[in-house]
């Protein structure tokens, strides 16, 4: 596998590679769940009409977008260790990460000088974005750099970050870029927390509290089988259960998954 931190060498490799390209954007701090996505993109995938099969080269991103933080957030503190995110790439099987510097990515974002996307506020003002303004701007502006950079032909994201996944395909549609956005499952912990970059953050005792997340979900989805459909009693319930777990709840909401609206059954 080769690092690559400089953005016109990576346009070289690029120029010259014949093989398709599928594109795994991170953050770093490479974990089980950024494992799984490297070994899905890196599956061949059916032929079209125009080319023949082959099979996939992926490309890894780590760049820890400052575009994407808001006022007192964890940029500063995000775990970065790029020699442990090579190690796991190239043992999932990664042709390349791309590592490059800031300056080279978002040339004059410090002056303000910076042209980006927006994001329509049905899709970024609710769920996470509701207490997080401008941050899925950040995303999509950072991810529409890095799929111009790469030219790849099929993104892959992890189901866990629902809202951002949604937003990507939204950009491409609206955009028209050619290219295939697939969603990944979210690969969990044997705890049964889902896997994450952040969970370093939590201590023993928080993380035993954050338990109650996949827990109290599971009790939901359960209700719904059952035959609950009233969506102020399921997101009731499930807000009650995790404030008796003793967590801080920002939201619960029941949405279309596609549209990100309320809706009132499930």
């Amino acid at each position: 596998m080769e690092l690559i931190t400089n953005l016109r060498e990576f346009a070289h490799w690029r120029r010259h590679c014949r093989s398709r390209v599928h594109f795994v954007p991170t953050m770093g701090g490479l974990h089980g769940g950024h494992h799984h996505l490297i070994g899905r993109a890196s599956r061949p995938t059916p032929p079209d009409r125009s080319r023949p099969e082959d099979s996939p080269l992926v490309v890894v991103s780590v760049f820890v977008n400052p575009l994407q933080f808001g006022s007192g957030e964890d940029f500063q503190a995000y775990p970065r260790d790029l020699q442990s995110d090579v190690s796991l790439a190239s043992q999932a099987g990664a042709a390349v990460l791309l590592a490059p510097a800031t300056d080279q990515l978002l040339p004059g974002h410090r002056g303000g000088d910076l042209f980006g996307v927006r994001v329509p506020e049905r899709l970024a003002g609710g769920l996470c974005g509701r207490s997080r303004p401008g941050h899925f701007d950040g995303v999509a502006t950072i991810l529409a750099r890095l799929i111009s950079v790469v030219r790849p032909d099929r993104l892959f994201l992890g189901e866990k970050d629902w809202q951002q996944l949604v937003v990507v395909r939204n950009m491409v549609e609206a955009l028209a870029i050619p290219l295939v956005v697939e969603g990944c499952s979210t690969v969990r912990d044997p705890d049964g927390l889902a896997t994450s970059t952040r969970n370093l953050y939590l201590n023993s005792a928080e993380r035993n509290r954050a338990l109650a997340l996949p827990r109290v979900l599971s009790k939901a989805q359960s209700l719904h089988a059952a035959g609950s459909r009233s969506a102020e009693d399921l997101v009731g319930i499930t807000r009650d259960r995790l404030e008796e777990a003793g967590l801080s709840v920002d939201y619960v909401e029941l949405v279309d998954p596609c549209s990100l609206r309320p809706v009132p059954e499930a």
